[in-house]
């Protein structure tokens, strides 16, 4: 179990280690969805959309990382900035929402909001990491709707974000490992890699900008109980 108090720029975390004081690792990273949402994917909707909307999360996670060769899952938590500007393709009634004649239409979402997230790394070479992620409060920071579908509809969408499955549904998704590319577990080591985690059909991509720098601190408290500080910048 690890506490996190955020000092300005610089978080102090204290953490149970069992012999030694050892700081959190901490990562830059961004996950991003590209792509349009809605009831399907077809030729129409390919016409109507904006192919390069998009849904983000941009931050930084933390934990403990094992010292050495593990089978155990890796897992690292951090507030993220959601950004969203994305297209729902779905269908509509052509002269009235009871008419039985279906067409296509097109809403589009913009949003903000914080998220938090937890990202995965399984301990098990070869099955990548697996994305979680819950909004902080119930309400976005900003959220606007606009589009040619049914009013209820649009509604509906406007009201589920930033719930983890609108959008892009960044809550519950895997990452894998691209063929040629960074691999999560090396030397028998599982934790996260700089680089980029390209998206499968549908999903989520994962770029880790960089790792960030963190110290242990030597308080009284951490040699007395075993506790680590470290400020991570």
């Amino acid at each position: 179990m690890s506490t996190f108090k955020f000092l300005g720029a610089a978080a102090v975390v204290l953490a149970g280690a069992a012999a030694t004081a050892r700081a959190p690792a901490k990562y830059e990273v961004r996950l991003a969805y590209v792509g349009y949402t809605g009831l399907a994917e077809s030729r129409d909707c390919d016409i109507k959309v904006n192919a390069e909307g998009y849904d983000s999360l941009i931050g930084t996670v933390s934990t403990i990382e094992p010292d050495g060769k593990s089978e155990d899952d890796v897992v690292y938590v951090g507030t993220f900035q959601r950004v969203t500007k994305i297209d729902y393709c779905q269908s509509r009634g052509r002269r009235s929402p009871q008419d039985d004649e279906q067409v296509w239409c097109l809403a589009t979402l913009t949003g903000r909001a914080k998220m938090a997230v937890e990202i995965t790394v399984y301990g098990e070479e070869g099955r990548g990491a697996w994305i979680k992620a819950r909004p902080v409060a119930p309400k976005a920071d900003s959220v606007a709707i606009a589009g040619d579908c049914n009013q209820k509809d649009m509604e509906e969408i406007r009201q589920g974000y930033p719930g983890g499955q609108s959008a892009g549904s960044p809550d519950g998704q895997a990452i894998g490992e691209p063929a040629e590319g960074p691999k999560f577990i090396v030397g028998e080591v599982p934790r996260l890699r700089v680089g980029y985690f390209p998206a499968e059909e549908g999903g989520w991509g994962l770029r880790v900008v960089r790792v960030m720098s963190c110290r242990a601190l030597p308080t009284p408290q951490a040699r007395a109980t075993g506790l680590a500080a470290a400020a991570c910048e």
